[in-house]
């Protein structure tokens, strides 16, 4: 899997709380396709349409979040998964499984040791500690 910001921010978290921060990104991503404030709402278990997005911006806010994931994401897909929640199972359970499922050694990363160890002295160096 290749590594983005986004992806690299979800492995740093622990995996208690990477569920609500895909949720987030995901929220983020449509909040801007749809022009709304930080401060605006979206309720989780309405469908995009009843949101008011139109086929285009759904491709857009696709298209996006294929590039902060780093992962394809079929149009079909989202018109199958139309939710907020639907949309975030999804993309756990089935693009980035392995972001999502503790290994059988307690490592949630999803990469081989030493990547790991060269991400957790990158995150060091970037955050200072």
């Amino acid at each position: 899997m290749q590594s983005t910001v986004s992806i690299v921010r979800l492995r740093s978290l622990p995996l208690s709380e990477r569920r609500e921060a895909l949720e987030s990104m995901i929220i983020a991503v449509l909040k801007s396709s749809l022009l709304m404030g930080e401060d605006e709402q979206l309720s989780t278990s309405e469908s995009f349409f009843d949101m008011g997005l139109t086929s285009l911006q759904l491709t857009e806010a696709k298209e996006h979040l294929e590039a902060e994931l780093a992962c394809q994401i079929s149009a079909t897909v989202v018109f199958n998964n139309p939710t907020i929640d639907s949309m975030t199972h999804y993309l756990a359970d089935e693009v980035l499984p392995d972001l999502f499922i503790e290994s059988a050694h307690g490592d949630t990363s999803g990469e081989p040791p030493e990547h790991r160890a060269l991400w957790d002295d990158v995150m060091r160096d970037v955050c200072g500690k």
